[in-house]
Parts: structure tokens; C-alpha cells; sequence
């Protein structure tokens, strides 16, 4: 909490969500000599591909016939 800047304004949602934050990470430990494992969540093996990234604009769309109806 020291290291926000009070020069910059803040809100009661900016100090909600840096304590948010603070709580989520504070679970997670690092090691140091790990090396880290990058995983794309939007393939079955993990792998980054364009066409998997092409795929993941679209998550959440919703599909409308209209196009049909034109």
C-alpha cells in the first residue's frame, strides 16, 4: 500500500481492487530456480496457434440468422 502513489487520484474502487488483488496473490509462491510453464488455454495441447487465437475472438459470441434473413 505504500507504493501507491498519492499524486495520482484514488478512489474507494482503486483501493477495493488493489486489496483484491493483494488477497488473490497472496497464495501464490514462486520458486526461484523454476523455469515457468507457459500453457495456452485456448488448444487442447496447450500450444499457441494462430488459428486457435483466430478461434478465441469469437468466444462468448452469440450467433444471430440474420444473415440468413437478409
Amino acid at each position: 500500500i505504500f507504493k501507491i502513489s498519492y499524486n495520482n487520484i484514488v478512489t474507494g474502487d482503486h483501493i477495493r481492487e488493489f486489496f483484491t488483488l493483494w488477497m488473490l496473490l497472496d497464495d501464490v509462491h514462486l520458486e526461484e530456480h523454476r523455469e515457468d510453464d507457459i500453457t495456452w488455454k485456448h488448444s487442447s495441447d496447450g500450444m499457441y496457434s494462430a488459428a486457435s487465437a483466430y478461434k478465441a475472438q469469437f468466444l462468448g459470441l452469440t450467433l444471430s440468422p440474420m444473415d440468413r434473413m437478409v
